[in-house]
C-alpha cells in the first residue's frame, strides 16, 4: 500500500511480475445484483499514478489484461474484508 499527498486514500503498488512498480489507486467501486439470475457485476473507477518501464500510464488505461488484473485485486480486496468482519462476529449468545 502506498500513500499519495493530494488524495485521501491509500494506493497499491505492484510488486512483482509484469506488471511490477506500477502504482494506482481505486476510485468508486459498486456492486449490481441481479437476484433473478443470482449474479452480481463489480465495476470500479481506477487511477494509475506511475507506470512501469514496459508499459505506460496510457498503455495501461488501455489494456483489457491489466483492468482485469486490477479486477481480480479488488475482488480479493473486498472478500479478505468480508472474511476479517465475519471472522470479528461473535454470538452474544455464546459462552
Amino acid at each position: 500500500m502506498v500513500e499519495k499527498e493530494d488524495i485521501d486514500y491509500y494506493g497499491f503498488k505492484i510488486q512483482e511480475g509484469e506488471y511490477e512498480d506500477v502504482i494506482f489507486f481505486f476510485g468508486e467501486v459498486k456492486v449490481s445484483e441481479n437476484t433473478e439470475e443470482d449474479q452480481a457485476t463489480l465495476s470500479f473507477k481506477f487511477q494509475i499514478d506511475k507506470g512501469n518501464e514496459q508499459y505506460s500510464i496510457e498503455e495501461l488505461n488501455q489494456s483489457h489484461e491489466f483492468k482485469t488484473l486490477l479486477g481480480d485485486m479488488l475482488v480479493t480486496l473486498l472478500e479478505g474484508e468480508n472474511n476479517e468482519y465475519d471472522e470479528g462476529t461473535t454470538d452474544d449468545n455464546s459462552q
